[in-house]
């Protein structure tokens, strides 16, 4: 995969959002003295609930969360993108859109997913810190976006 990869713009995106959520939740921990690595246990179990027990469930929570970021930019560049790239001339609506898609998947998430799978979950952190975090991903994946979307287009001026 080289760099004028769109799959590596996509894996980045996905990297660089996730991360993005993970620092935030970080130094949202850390100001309100609250344990970090329950959050990561959470995660695990959310999506296998004896995996709570697991030592290394927060590595583990950690994991799931950036494998789910990479797909969510998978997601996003397979199906938003096209229509982005088709109805939109300016680039600032990879920006627009990737927030507003994450915003969504924050409802989504928690006001029908985790109250079914993990009510716990929902719970952990003020839902203003969870939402923050979505929106610091959607504006991280959309600025990588946005990036390679100027070099593409500089790609094809050559």
């Amino acid at each position: 995969m080289t760099k004028n990869s769109k799959y590596y713009w996509i894996l980045a995106a996905g990297l660089i959002g996730g991360l993005a959520e993970v620092i935030w939740i970080t130094l949202y921990s850390f100001s309100v003295n609250a344990q970090l690595s329950s959050i990561g246990t959470a995660v695990a179990a959310t999506i296998y609930a004896p995996s709570a027990n697991y030592a290394l469930a927060p590595f583990l929570g950690l994991a799931i969360h950036m494998t789910l970021s990479v797909f969510l930019a998978f997601g996003f560049a397979l199906l938003a993108w096209p229509l982005i790239e088709k109805y939109f001339q300016f680039k600032a609506a990879a920006l627009v859109a990737s927030v507003a898609t994450l915003t969504a998947v924050w409802k989504i998430n928690f006001f029908l997913v985790l109250p079914l799978w993990n009510p716990e979950f929902v719970n952990l952190m003020p839902m203003s810190v969870t939402l923050i975090s979505k929106v610091l991903f959607g504006l991280s994946m959309g600025i990588v976006f946005t990036i390679y979307q100027k070099q593409a287009f500089s790609l094809q001026d050559k």
